[in-house]
């Protein structure tokens, strides 16, 4: 998470840019809305939730959210908002002082910052301990696949030829592609193990297409992989 907290104010701008996060709303934040379904008109947490993007998106469509995320930075970002968001700063995988009544936990584009499968683990085993009994677990990442680099709408993904689990990915954001981050490649059968010792099952994957005018790569590769999974 370390390159996020680096660059917390440019992360900011072009989360908050309506024409550079394009693909990650429409085929992002829109699709893993609708893997919550009742659920979105309950109490969410959202887990590395940065300037708050996600939580406002939450927020708007009748969710009672608590945001948190390991950066300082990040918070004081997203509270600056006043959006009726609670925003905490905690530290990675620990979740101390929240409450365990979750009807969901949230990721969207962080769960894959962290760097190690056991901080992964030691991640969603805390959220474990904080949702409902029939609660969701959805998380939203980039799709990260062997190939050529993928240019979307939103970022860039660094060409992947053979990528093994831990391996770290340049991803550049916004129109411009200025702002670069690290984010790390996990196989289906990883994250599988990593949701199983912590607790969850996983249920579902989505991997949206685009449609229309307007797209680069995205209507012929998913930008996305968004995993929805309860706790067992």
């Amino acid at each position: 998470m370390d390159n996020y907290d680096l660059f917390a104010n440019e992360y900011a701008a072009y989360a908050r840019d309506l024409t550079d996060g394009r693909t990650e709303i429409e085929l992002g934040h829109k699709p893993a809305a609708r893997l919550l379904g009742a659920r979105l008109q309950g109490k969410i947490l959202d887990v590395g939730c940065g300037p708050g993007n996600f939580s406002r998106f939450l927020r708007a469509h009748g969710a009672q959210v608590v945001g948190v995320d390991v950066s300082e930075k990040e918070i004081a970002l997203a509270r600056a908002h006043g959006d009726g968001v609670e925003y905490h700063v905690i530290k990675s995988g620990e979740f101390a002082g929240l409450p365990s009544n979750f009807d969901a936990v949230t990721f969207s584009f962080s769960l894959f910052t962290i760097p190690t499968f056991a901080e992964t683990v030691k991640t969603l085993t805390a959220c474990r301990s904080r949702i409902k009994p029939d609660g969701r677990l959805v998380i939203l990442n980039s799709k990260f696949e062997p190939g050529e680099a993928r240019e979307f709408v939103s970022y860039r993904i660094q060409a992947i030829a053979n990528p093994k689990s831990g391996d770290p990915i340049r991803v550049w954001l916004g129109r411009d592609r200025r702002l670069e981050v690290v984010d790390y490649y996990w196989t289906l059968v990883d994250y599988e193990e990593m949701l199983r010792r912590s607790g969850f099952v996983l249920e579902e994957i989505v991997e949206p297409l685009a449609a229309g005018a307007g797209w680069l790569d995205e209507t012929r590769h998913s930008p996305c992989t968004i995993f929805a999974a309860r706790p067992v």
